[in-house]
């Protein structure tokens, strides 16, 4: 169950929340992001995949959805208006190191949609995966942020995330 260390995990999370970047500085929300659409190469390579609900945002950096969606994943404000930006992608990566970190367990599955909408607006979260530094916690903690721009954007992300990678590494974290 546990063939990568948590260095190699947290590079892939850095992998990852480099192409979020990229595609948030292009004004395109993936609105689908979940370790089920990531790409695993040899040698550690992660791709980002599955671009069939991205979408390009105008001036108001946010689109809507009529498509139905994984509510597990998703920030408040998507199940309340189905409202997408590069805010609530930030919100799913949340989710994405937490179910890399937890081994592919998935999010809040003791929950169906209603309980997990009610526990998110109250103030629920993920708990932390047996074998996550603190460090990449309080990264997943501001993702999930309940109001959008109280969460980081991806380029503040990748910097936390290479803070925690080097104190990883710093401290000898297998």
């Amino acid at each position: 169950r546990k063939f990568f260390s948590i260095r190699h995990l947290v590079d892939m999370m850095l992998q990852i929340c480099r192409g979020m970047k990229y595609l948030e500085s292009m004004s395109i929300v993936h609105r689908d992001l979940a370790a089920r659409n990531m790409l695993l190469f040899s040698k550690g390579m992660v791709k980002i995949g599955n671009f069939g609900q991205s979408r390009i945002v105008g001036g108001k950096r946010s689109c809507h959805s009529s498509r139905p969606i994984l509510v597990k994943w998703h920030p408040p404000e998507v199940f309340d208006g189905l409202r997408f930006s590069a805010k609530s992608d930030v919100w799913t990566f949340g989710v994405v190191l937490w179910e890399v970190l937890s081994y592919g367990s998935e999010p809040y599955q003791d929950m169906n949609n209603k309980e997990y909408m009610k526990s998110v607006r109250q103030g629920g979260r993920l708990p932390k995966p047996e074998v996550c530094p603190a460090s990449v916690q309080r990264v997943m903690e501001r993702c999930w942020m309940l109001e959008p721009e109280n969460r980081p954007s991806f380029a503040d992300l990748l910097e936390l995330l290479k803070l925690s990678y080097w104190k990883i590494i710093e401290e000898n974290y297998t």
